[in-house]
């Protein structure tokens, strides 16, 4: 997902959004350890979009920290 598109979510939809991706990247890597996964940069692709989701959150309790 794109951090453009991240940005204009609130924080309550992105928190389930990130549980979401969590319990996605934890199912791929059972795949990946049962051999089941053919495309490993799934891996990569999910963390990212984690690490994205996280900065998202982040920046917006910063700036309604700032509000206040």
């Amino acid at each position: 997902m794109e951090y453009k598109k991240l940005i204009k979510i609130n924080i309550e939809k992105l928190e389930e959004l990130r549980a979401e991706k969590q319990t996605e990247l934890t199912s791929l890597q059972f795949k990946l350890v049962n051999s089941s996964l053919k495309d490993t940069s799934q891996l990569a692709k999910v963390r990212k979009d984690i690490s994205q989701i996280k900065t998202a959150i982040k920046q917006k309790e910063t700036v309604s920290d700032d509000d206040n």
